[in-house]
């Protein structure tokens, strides 16, 4: 009798718990496309607004430095849990920061580390497919 079963999917263990990480997943993809760009924006803006508050200033400037800031780190924050949502779902991403507050560096901590593994994975996955090509042409 003929069983048909499903490769297994590459994995990635963050906190101890372990997800699903595989790049064909057509959410992974527009997630890696749509978020991941839209991190590395807002913490360029959350850099550049830092920089400014620590440049001399007026007082009533201060204010206006001080939520200019807070608004990147919130954009930061938000677009960091919608990636990781994307990627691992509502319920990994409770499980990983349940009872946390929130906190942008280590949510781009845990972008960064599952966007390097879909990296990895991927260059993986086109390695093995061009292997099975060239067993496939022998």
């Amino acid at each position: 009798m003929n069983e048909f079963h499903f490769a297994p999917r590459p994995t990635v263990k963050i906190c101890g718990m372990e997800f699903d990480l595989d790049i064909t997943d057509v959410g992974m993809v527009s997630a890696v496309i749509d978020s991941f760009s839209n991190l590395m924006r807002y913490y360029q803006e959350l850099q550049q607004a830092r920089e400014k508050m620590m440049q001399p200033q007026e007082n009533g400037d201060m204010i206006a430095r001080m939520q200019e800031a807070e608004n990147a780190n919130r954009a930061l924050y938000e677009t960091a849990k919608g990636f990781i949502t994307r990627v691992l779902g509502i319920e990994g991403y409770e499980a990983i920061f349940k009872n946390r507050k929130p906190n942008s560096a280590e949510h781009m901590e845990v972008c960064n580390f599952i966007y390097a593994n879909l990296l990895l994975n991927r260059n993986q996955y086109i390695e093995a497919k061009m292997q099975e090509e060239e067993d496939g042409e022998d």
